[in-house]
């Protein structure tokens, strides 16, 4: 059996270790924030009938090199991307609807804003620093 209290100082080293070695890549690498924090544009297309995720790919990676996409159900793919710009997007879709015979109606576009990103950020950190602040209040 684990002598728990007895070995206190190894795993509470163990502890420290590990929560070190996350901080420390948290401040030299930092966190990897999505669109939804740091602003960008969230595309859906149906495309109406299954399609090969790796064609659609290839055309979005032209105008954007550092977009996610996902297949949302066997028939319609979401792209998310902080780079793109109108005229690219109707192009990235022109070429797909040509590819798949698409009509207008098939993309639904939307522009989420950074501010909003931000405000969402900061609140998320005061809440992990509230949490932890409470954590150690309880266990002490």
């Amino acid at each position: 059996m684990l002598k728990i209290v007895e070995n206190m100082k190894i795993w509470f080293c163990i502890s420290l270790i590990v929560i070190l070695t996350g901080v420390f890549f948290m401040a030299t690498k930092g966190l990897e924030l999505g669109i939804d924090f740091k602003g960008g544009t969230n595309i859906d297309i149906n495309i109406g009938k299954t399609f090969d995720k790796a064609d659609v790919d290839t055309i979005v990676k032209k105008y954007d090199s550092e977009e996610t996409s996902n297949i949302i159900d066997k028939t319609t793919i979401e792209i998310k991307s902080s780079k793109l710009t109108n005229d690219n997007i109707n192009a990235m879709f022109g070429e797909i609807k040509t590819k798949y015979n698409l009509a207008d109606s098939a993309k639904s576009q939307d522009l989420i804003g950074p501010a909003f990103g931000q405000e969402m950020a900061n609140k998320a950190i005061l809440a992990i620093i509230i949490a932890n602040v409470l954590i150690l209040i309880y266990i002490a």
